[in-house]
């Protein structure tokens, strides 16, 4: 866990802004918005257990809106894992807004990915690689600031590894490129796999352990009217 979140979690939960607050409030405004500031996104699913403890009641010189986006980035797979941390959150203003704001996206598409190689890695297509034994060969990932290299680190740590890979990418179209090249393998959805997996330019290489599922979503702000365009974009794609 991060030191800043360990320092956040020492000074516990941000007390109400009053209109009785002296001056003397502008060190801890400042002690918490320095530590909020350094905290790259994404978070994991116990860094965001301790900073939905400290959400002020209502109001901390909108600092409570920092914490909110820091919440709202933790990498999760399970729904009710997501609920369990909304419902820890011990300021029923802020609880009632992570609800909302949970409840105004849609799940559009399930899709998994998979462990794939250039021809080189032709002898791999027949073995079960354990996730322990990734760290033989050089591995290709998105950079660590996305969603999905937060997703495989959890993976990974959950599995008793670090995740260290000898190449990261800006975006996933990026990785099929560098692993036809010979450059790694690399973790791609299984659907822009399949064209290059029948012309036998990669090959699959199975796992031992399981990579879970994940979710393409659509999110708005509930608290912004969408225009007519938006709405009709947003009527097209729920349709679909």
């Amino acid at each position: 866990m991060r030191n800043e979140i360990l320092q956040l979690k020492d000074l516990g939960r941000m007390p109400n802004e009053s209109i009785n607050d002296t001056e003397s409030i502008d060190e801890l405004v400042n002690t918490y918005d320095a530590l909020l500031e350094q905290i790259q996104l994404p978070i994991s699913f116990d860094e965001a257990m301790v900073l939905v403890q400290i959400f002020p009641e209502n109001a901390f010189y909108d600092l409570q809106w920092s914490l909110l986006k820091l919440v709202e980035s933790v990498c999760v797979d399970d729904e009710n894992k997501y609920i369990q941390l909304i419902n820890s959150c011990p300021s029923q203003e802020w609880r009632d807004t992570l609800n909302a704001r949970y409840a105004n996206y849609k799940r559009l598409k399930t899709f998994k990915e998979i462990l794939v190689g250039g021809t080189t890695f032709t002898a791999l297509g027949s073995q079960e690689l354990s996730l322990k034994e990734l760290k033989n060969y050089p591995l290709i990932c998105l950079g660590r600031e996305t969603m999905t290299f937060q997703f495989y680190n959890e993976l990974f740590y959950k599995n008793g590894i670090e995740l260290l890979p000898d190449t990261e990418v800006a975006t996933t179209d990026q990785i099929l490129p560098l692993v036809k090249n010979e450059l790694g393998l690399g973790f791609v959805p299984e659907l822009m796999a399949q064209e290059a997996l029948s012309k036998r330019e990669i090959v699959k290489i199975s796992l031992k352990e399981t990579i879970p599922e994940r979710n393409v979503c659509m999110v708005y702000d509930y608290q912004h009217p969408l225009n007519s365009a938006a709405k009709e974009l947003k009527k097209m794609i729920m349709e679909e």
